[in-house]
């Protein structure tokens, strides 16, 4: 069904209304022999609305296609994402991708969030929580949870824009490296400056899968990006790295493009 007719036939349902919650209200009355044509639940789930709304479109569907393979929680379901007992079922049936960008869930969020939902979640991919406020206790938070589990297969990790700052890196960079399929790692503009620069690189080379790794906008100097460089040639697996948008001069840049490794696309 073309998306043109699909929007027709909700709107017949919700008349002129055309706001979220009677939107996914309207979906929720449409046969699930219909709806199934329309939009699989297997495919992104956009938490924008209210998740009773959702859970009332999945009920629809033998319990074993329920599974979404992403859900995104927008920024406005932040204020009954933990009040809403649904919200949580919702984002625990997720297999593969969570994604909480920008949600702004801070510290607390990020304690019940790991408690609550990651741990149920061993499938999980791809996880984005960038743009929280979670700070360094919450990152702790989030990455001890998922270093718990051996068959965890969590590939990517967005930390960007938290706050973690390198009293925060201190505690995560350990339990990071036990991640045995994390691929790519953001951490970017988190506040690490040298002293987190240093600290991540002494386990660096200790992450079993890492390709990609982002520390732009980070007050990272001369210091933290020599020690970044130093690391480099242990780390085969590593493709992509950028450090851009740092205070290092010249020479820090030099010295990171003449020892880097060929294979290694270079972002400074």
């Amino acid at each position: 069904m073309g998306g043109e007719k699909m929007l027709q036939m909700v709107r017949q349902k919700a008349g002129e209304d055309f706001a979220p919650t009677t939107f996914m209200t309207a979906l929720a009355d449409i046969p699930p022999e219909v709806f199934e044509k329309m939009c699989p639940p297997q495919k992104t789930i956009l938490l924008g609305m209210t998740a009773k709304s959702v859970l009332a479109i999945l009920h629809k569907f033998p319990l074993e296609q329920r599974l979404p393979a992403s859900v995104t929680l927008k920024k406005n379901a932040v204020p009954f994402l933990w009040s809403d007992p649904s919200t949580i079922v919702v984002a625990t049936w997720c297999r593969t991708t969570l994604n909480l960008s920008g949600c702004y869930i801070r510290a607390a969020g990020a304690e019940q969030l790991a408690n609550v939902v990651l741990c149920k979640c061993p499938s999980l991919i791809a996880l984005n929580m960038g743009l929280n406020a979670i700070g360094a206790q919450g990152a702790e938070a989030i990455v001890s949870v998922l270093s718990q589990r051996p068959d965890m297969a969590l590939r990517r990790l967005d930390l960007s824009f938290n706050g973690i700052g390198s009293a925060g890196i201190s505690l995560i960079a350990p339990l990071l490296a036990r991640l045995p399929a994390l691929s790519t790692l953001n951490l970017s503009g988190d506040g690490v400056v040298d002293d987190g620069a240093a600290l991540l690189a002494t386990f660096l080379a200790q992450f079993p899968a890492l390709s990609s790794l982002m520390l732009k906008t980070n007050g990272i100097s001369h210091r933290g990006a020599m020690a970044v460089s130093a690391v480099l040639e242990h780390m085969p697996l590593l493709t992509y790295l950028d450090l851009s948008d740092n205070v290092f001069g010249r020479d820090a840049k030099d010295a990171l493009t003449q020892g880097a490794p060929k294979s290694i696309e270079l972002i400074v």
